[in-house]
């Protein structure tokens, strides 16, 4: 018996709800090139309605991406008539910034020679992102356990070599005063019959002692030992593991300890420059991720000064950090004099994965995570002032409570 119209229309209608349903976006081409279905969440990615290409070549069709990495694998598919994956490829999403989608293509086999083509994948951009975040997150755990592990080994042994330190040179001075007193009383008795060999001997064996310079030494050593408690003061702050929780923190402290920890990449680049609120209040947060964010924005700025040292050819940068109290927030400015961010970027520097950085120097997460830790965990906010060849600020703005 022959389906009736009305059975048609029921197939008809069974099949949209079933492609309507679909959480893949499904793209069909016939072996002519031409677009035969385009379901509605393909209307959703790309952002081009079903009547707007239904029946009109594929390679027309308004989607930013590589055609030509594309094409070859369409060509592999249809030869070879065998279904291609495509991993991680890249597309401007029509909102603006780049998004990544996981295509299967599977050959159309008809009646004839030359089969078509079904596109179906999806945007996978959210859980690259979190792949990221999380391959990130598992780095900076591993390394935070390590820190802490070399912090906790060199403490000790500097504490006693400090002390050491302290007590040689205490004993220095003492010494020192003896000598003079010594070298004195021989003055006195020099040109007398008291006044022996022996004694010259030893006037002259003072005399080689060079004080000055075991003085330097010393002290030195001293600032030496100071520097090195400071830097596994710091580690220990940094590395500390991160609560579930929001807690009480000291910002001022948190940066400090940031700022010691990068000492090796900023110390040949720029001078750093801190204007801290001595009266700054305890802020909610979680100072793991607020450490994350301060970290990116100080390589970020090193990177800035680096790149205008390179072009002017000489000197030393400036990296300026200040923190202040406005009303219930907190603002952290942090401000480089580097070659500032091009107009042309501005709007695309917190999309994940963008970079203007070379192959090697940057992952393009960096400043998307600082947006995502500011703005979705601490409900705060952060924003720029850039000038080309002046330097750029990251102005950072955070609630001193957050709202229950």
């Amino acid at each position: 018996m022959a389906p009736t119209e009305v059975d048609l229309k029921k197939t008809m209608q069974q099949y949209e709800q079933i492609l309507s349903a679909i959480s893949s976006f499904l793209i069909g081409v016939d072996s002519c090139g031409g677009v035969i279905l385009w379901n509605p969440r393909a209307e959703n990615i790309f952002d081009i309605d079903a009547g707007k290409v239904l029946g009109r070549p594929f390679k027309d069709c308004d989607i930013r991406w590589d055609w030509e990495a594309l094409n070859r694998k369409i060509s592999t598919c249809c030869l070879e008539k065998r279904q291609v994956r495509v991993d991680d490829f890249q597309y401007s999403r029509p909102g603006g910034g780049a998004g990544i989608l996981g295509i299967n293509l599977t050959p159309l086999i008809n009646e004839g020679d030359e089969p078509g083509f079904l596109l179906a994948g999806a945007d996978i951009t959210e859980r690259k992102k979190l792949e990221q975040q999380l391959a990130q997150l598992q780095k900076l755990d591993t390394i935070g356990r390590l820190a802490a592990g070399i912090a906790h080994e060199v403490n000790t042994p500097t504490q006693y070599i400090s002390w050491n330190v302290l007590f040689l040179k205490d004993q220095f001075e003492k010494i020192s005063c003896l000598t003079t007193e010594v070298a004195a009383f021989l003055q006195s008795l020099e040109g007398s019959e008291s006044f022996s060999s022996q004694a010259a001997q030893i006037r002259e064996l003072l005399s080689e002692i060079k004080f000055d310079q075991i003085s330097r030494a010393i002290g030195q050593s001293s600032e030496g030992l100071e520097r090195v408690t400071k830097i596994v003061a710091a580690m220990r702050d940094f590395s500390h593991p991160g609560s579930e929780t929001m807690v009480d923190a000291d910002l001022n402290r948190l940066i400090t300890s940031t700022i010691e920890v990068t000492y090796n990449e900023w110390k040949n680049v720029a001078e750093i420059k801190t204007d801290f609120d001595p009266d700054l209040p305890l802020v909610e947060c979680f100072p793991g991720e607020f450490n994350q964010v301060i970290l990116n924005l100080l390589i970020n700025a090193v990177h800035a000064v680096a790149d205008a040292i390179s072009e002017q050819g000489e000197g030393m940068g400036v990296i300026q950090i200040s923190t202040s109290q406005e009303e219930s927030m907190v603002k952290i400015s942090i401000g480089d004099s580097g070659t500032g961010i091009p107009p042309g970027v501005q709007e695309h520097i917190f999309d994940p994965f963008f970079t203007t950085k070379e192959m090697g120097r940057g992952t393009g997460q960096g400043l998307y995570i600082c947006h995502n830790v500011i703005v979705n965990k601490h409900h705060g906010s952060i924003h720029f002032e850039t000038e080309k060849g002046k330097g750029t600020t990251f102005n950072i703005m955070l609630p001193v409570k957050q709202e229950r």
